[in-house]
């Protein structure tokens, strides 16, 4: 992830989105990767685990 001024973020970042706040992804995709996804969430998502423990 690179902030607004093109560096690398070294801590969680929140992007207002507004004029040029927003962040920016910088990935190479791996011997023809088909589909990449990236979901945008809030960042006080509570999200519930669906790998069963062992």
């Amino acid at each position: 992830m690179l902030n607004s001024t093109g560096d690398a973020q070294a801590n969680p970042t929140n992007c207002t989105f507004k004029d040029q706040d927003f962040p920016t992804l910088l990935y190479r995709l791996a011997l023809g990767t088909p589909e990449l996804r990236f979901d945008l969430v809030d960042s006080n998502i509570q999200l519930a685990g669906t790998i069963n423990p062992r």
